[in-house]
């Protein structure tokens, strides 16, 4: 069912199509950091190299879009299923970077973009 946030309409099943995350800060100060973290309202992780996408999980069911907003779900079930074994909240949405993992444990850029296409 599209909300309005802003008073705009807004939807997760699909995904609004002029959906447009915020581009993340280069640089944020420390202070900002060291509240977020003692309020226990940041998961800080590292930038990997990957392909960014929204997995959302609306009233029923997982979907994966990806950053343009093209419903990518049927390319990876196996990432639905370990969204759903998550048992996440509905009206979850997460945003992700996918990537591949080569058996040395590094990113692989290129054999994830041959997936992925």
């Amino acid at each position: 069912m599209p909300r309005k946030a802003h008073g705009l309409p807004f939807s997760l099943d699909p995904l609004a199509p002029n959906f447009v995350m915020a581009k993340p800060r280069q640089k944020v100060s420390d202070e900002i950091i060291r509240n977020l973290e003692a309020a226990g309202n940041l998961i800080n992780t590292r930038k990997r190299d990957g392909y960014r996408n929204y997995i959302v999980q609306p009233d029923s069911g997982v979907k994966i879009y990806s950053r343009g907003i093209e419903d990518v779900t049927a390319k990876f079930p196996h990432i639905v299923q370990e969204i759903k074994s998550m048992e996440l909240p509905n009206q979850t949405m997460l945003d992700t970077e996918i990537v591949f993992v080569d058996k040395n444990g590094h990113d692989d850029i290129e054999k994830f973009t041959s997936i992925a296409k």
